[in-house]
């Protein structure tokens, strides 16, 4: 009775669901989806493989049939099969409300995806249907449900992962560099093919973002352009890239292969040296970062021809752990190269269980493990071995001394390191030696010149601690909104262990020296710009980071619009300067922008009995790139008969200069008053009337953006 049921349940359920994947299917393009329940289609990836499992579980039952006694296997059967139904259908309606997200895919492979997913999902509720009373066609049915979810599946994996997930192609091959390959397809392609390309392409274009074609990247996404040469802070590539792994703008998103320091240091020095795709790696100056990466990068990749064989894949597979990687040099070769981690870990056995693959290891990594002079007699062992570091270890000069059996090693990393110049013996010693590395020892700058000039065969680097330092990012607010709760507290975070947070609220900018100590969250009263910054000691400060936050304060009864709006961004009409709602500056269609180009603004706020205000904050959005500007006067007026007003403050703002080119943020003017009451207050604002000769729009008319304006009388 039971399992009469349940299957009853599950029967009526599908057909629900059958009635609710029709109309979905049908009126897709005419579909909202309500904001909770996106939730349910962000379910899509959980459920999918639910159908899938249960489907493959059902064609073994179906063809093993005959080995088991009927009739209780049969109700298995079609148990199975409802199941399999009803999962196909949720996954089905979960994978549709699903494709109404943001995330632009392409419309034609979402739309084959989706179809060949209902289709298996209809397919499978008709052969509940027929229930076996019609063995042929059931036969025929069964072998297209299949056809229908391997369509189904590979094209979700492709919209997913890109086009070579199921199917990687194998003649794609390692670019190398030679005299007429550009530096861009040398270096910065083949991070941009691993990393990027399988969410941003012409098939696939989150944020409306494609990278695969040069114009298309340069003209960048939803968010603006992503690639500003020359200045690798202020490209959102970049950002996205240095941001938290947890942050939802962080790119590649997480559980996508990340980039490496390596790939990283690429992409910076390549936009900072102009983001040339044409310029061929000789081209740029010796001393230019992207050129000295470039040059390291060759000298590493230039494949050797090496005469050992390769290691037993078994071999390899037992030395990989958690604490120690072994790979191939680079793809096809024999030779090795091994990294070890997780210092409170190691022990010496960790270096013996290598001695395996000695002939094969040509590169090892030991840095910041407590290695000591004592490992040296296991590493001397590693006879092909040709580059070893030892950077921030517990190796000292006797140790290096005992390195000598190494003819083979061409870089030795001895960074953070106790060494003195007393391993210069090594230098005879090592008759391949080309490149060492001696950042933060114990060996004055003095001895260093005389070794290169003693010894030019071998490059002696030396960098100072401002060379090793990296740049914090800026510290972030964890509030949810701009717009304050009166009371609420203002928490500001750091994501690096140690960092510190300096910040100001009198419109000052803060530094390591300057500032409040963040220590706790605080608050505010009307409207105040918090400036902050991150220090640490051995970086860089953060470039200083500015929360404009806002009270609500004393908000007008009504507004009435003297000058109207452009026609394209009406906003809620005089509504939108008192609804308590800020717009996003990547968002300039959305309805909390109202803007003006052909007219200035201007605007009268009223209130029931006199008031007397002692500030307004006048918010405004900023994207130069698109034309918008900010205004380059705010005045406002007084009157208690809505005819003669006087005028009680005008803030002029300074002419946006050329070195701000391509800035996109909000922004906001405070204008301090001091007078008597006033029931009507007129604002008025005047746009850019001339875009200057630097913009491409010179000549125009500067649009001016605003979203809210805060009114405060204490």
């Amino acid at each position: 009775m039971m399992m009469q049921r349940i299957t009853g349940i599950i029967s009526n359920a599908n057909f629900g669901l059958a009635i609710l994947a029709a109309i979905l299917l049908v009126f897709d393009s005419f579909v909202g989806v309500p904001e909770y329940l996106k939730i349910a289609g962000r379910m899509h990836p959980l459920m999918l493989h639910l159908p899938i499992g249960m489907f493959v579980m059902y064609l073994v039952l179906f063809f093993l049939k005959k080995s088991f006694e009927a009739p209780d296997f049969e109700k298995l059967l079609n148990f199975v099969l409802l199941l399999t139904g009803f999962f196909a259908f949720i996954t089905a309606i979960s994978g549709s409300l699903l494709s109404h997200e943001p995330d632009a895919y392409n419309a034609n492979e979402l739309a084959f995806h989706r179809n060949t997913g209902f289709g298996f999902a209809f397919g499978v509720y008709l052969l509940c249907i027929i229930n076996g009373k019609y063995p042929t066609f059931s036969k025929v049915l069964l072998g297209m449900n299949a056809l229908l979810l391997m369509l189904a599946g590979h094209k979700g994996a492709e919209i997913t992962h890109g086009k070579d997930f199921l199917f990687p192609n194998k003649d794609v091959k390692e670019i190398l560099s030679d005299a007429n390959t550009t530096l861009f397809t040398a270096m910065v392609h083949p991070i941009l093919e691993k990393k990027c390309y399988s969410c941003h392409n012409e098939e696939k274009t989150k944020g409306g973002l494609i990278m695969t074609d040069t114009l298309s990247l340069l003209k960048g996404g939803e968010s603006g352009r992503v690639l500003l040469p020359g200045n690798a802070d202020s490209s959102l590539m970049l950002q996205s890239m240095l941001l938290p792994l947890e942050d939802e703008k962080h790119m590649p998103p997480d559980g996508k292969p990340q980039l490496t320091a390596q790939e990283k240091e690429i992409i910076i020095a390549w936009i900072n040296s102009g983001a040339s795709f044409s310029k061929k790696a000789s081209a740029y100056k010796p001393d230019e970062s992207i050129r000295k990466l470039y040059d390291a990068n060759t000298r590493t990749k230039k494949q050797k021809q090496y005469t050992f064989s390769s290691a037993d894949s078994e071999t390899l597979a037992s030395l990989n752990s958690h604490f120690m990687t072994v790979k191939p040099l680079f793809g096809g070769s024999p030779a090795l190269k091994a990294s070890l981690f997780l210092a409170s870990e190691y022990v010496p056995e960790h270096l013996k269980q290598l001695l395996q693959v000695k002939q094969q290891l040509i590169h090892l990594h030991l840095a910041d493990m407590p290695v000591t002079d004592r490992d040296i007699e296991i590493i001397t062992q590693f006879g092909s071995l040709e580059k070893l570091v030892l950077n921030g270890s517990k190796i000292t000069d006797q140790g290096i001394l005992k390195l000598s059996k190494l003819s083979k090693l061409e870089e030795l990393s001895l960074a953070n390191t106790s060494i003195t110049e007393a391993i210069e013996p090594i230098f005879n010693q090592l008759p391949s030696l080309r490149q060492i590395f001696i950042t933060d020892t114990k060996i004055p700058e003095n001895k260093v010149k005389q070794w290169q000039q003693k010894y030019p065969a071998i490059t002696f680097n030396k960098l100072s601690m401002e060379d090793l330092k990296i740049k914090l990012s800026a510290p972030l607010m964890v509030n949810e909104s701009y717009i304050i709760k009166p009371g609420e507290e203002i928490v500001l975070k750091h994501y690096i262990n140690g960092a510190q947070i300096k910040y100001t609220l009198d419109g000052s900018e803060p530094d390591s020296l300057r500032g409040t100590l963040y220590s706790k969250p605080f608050t505010i009263s009307g409207s105040k710009d918090v400036k902050a910054v991150a220090i640490k000691d051995g970086w860089f400060t953060s470039n200083v980071v500015k929360f404009s936050l806002f009270e609500n304060g004393a908000t007008p009864d009504s507004c009435i619009l003297i000058t109207q709006p452009n026609v394209q961004y009406k906003g809620e009409g005089a509504l939108t300067f008192i609804n308590g709602k800020r717009a996003p500056i990547n968002n300039l269609p959305d309805p909390n922008w109202i803007a003006f180009r052909e007219n200035p603004f201007s605007a009268i706020f009223e209130y029931t009995n006199p008031i007397e205000l002692t500030k307004i904050s006048f918010c405004y959005g900023l994207q130069v790139p698109q034309y918008v500007f900010p205004p380059t006067a705010v005045s406002v007026f007084g009157s208690n008969n809505k005819k003669q007003f006087q005028l009680l403050s005008t803030q002029k703002i300074t002419p946006y200069q050329k070195n701000n080119k391509d800035q996109v943020s909000s922004d906001v003017i405070h204008i301090p008053l001091k007078s008597q009451p006033f029931k009507y207050y007129k604002i008025e604002a005047q746009n850019l009337p001339r875009i200057p000769d630097w913009h491409p729009g010179k000549g125009e008319k500067g649009w001016l953006f605003i979203d809210e304006i805060f009114f405060y009388d204490k």
